[in-house]
């Protein structure tokens, strides 16, 4: 458990840009790493350990960033949990998520992206596959609500690899860059909006 400290900052007024989804890889920082805890591979659930992760380990080697001591850099966040997978809400969806401020501040993303919300999974898909389920619980349970809330359509849910600027490769792979970097190549994009359609088509498909 972490402590919720006073915090004043609060998102730009207008809505989100979009909502971004990424797995957990990406965001270990290379001064502080983490084991066992990435994949869903343990017994245990992982939200309490990379939330004391991100908010304790990785603050300590990033001394002048205050707001990262106080804030996820998720606003959601999905783990394998027994048989199926729970989604748990983390940052306030009125706040910028730091690790895309971030990315955008060093032009890894666009810069409209800094104000989307971030849908981290608990998982490496450089590695493993993508069972459909994710999808459907990722649908059912967070974008659906969030597309309804937010007026957004499927034409504004990325997955992170595909909002990287032309530059990002280089500077990702670079041995200075803080975080590690690990591509989502078994993530099915077109999959993934094939079921948002089949769901909510009627709802999403178009724009507002």
């Amino acid at each position: 458990m972490y402590t919720i400290k006073k915090d004043r900052t609060r998102r730009m007024k207008e809505r989100p840009s979009g909502i971004v989804l990424m797995h957990a890889q990406n965001l270990i920082n290379k001064k502080a790493p983490i084991t066992n805890i990435v994949r869903h591979s343990t017994d245990e659930p992982v939200w309490v350990t990379w939330q004391n992760y991100l908010l304790n380990k990785i603050s300590i080697v990033q001394q002048n960033d205050q707001y990262m001591k106080y804030n996820l850099p998720m606003h959601f966040f999905e783990e394998l949990i027994d048989d199926d997978y729970v989604i748990y809400t983390g940052l306030n969806q009125y706040k910028e998520s730091w690790f895309l401020s971030d990315m955008a501040q060093q032009r890894i993303i666009e810069p409209k992206f800094k104000n989307a919300l971030l849908v981290v999974i608990a998982d490496n898909f450089e590695l493993d596959v993508v069972p459909d389920r994710i999808y459907e619980q990722l649908v059912q349970k967070c974008l659906e609500p969030l597309m309804h809330q937010w007026h957004l359509t499927i034409n504004n849910i990325y997955y992170y690899d595909e909002i990287l600027t032309e530059q990002a490769l280089d500077i990702v792979l670079s041995p200075d860059f803080a975080y590690e970097y690990h591509p989502m190549r078994y993530f099915n994009f077109t999959k993934f909006k094939m079921i948002i359609d089949n769901l909510y088509w009627k709802y999403y498909s178009s724009k507002y």
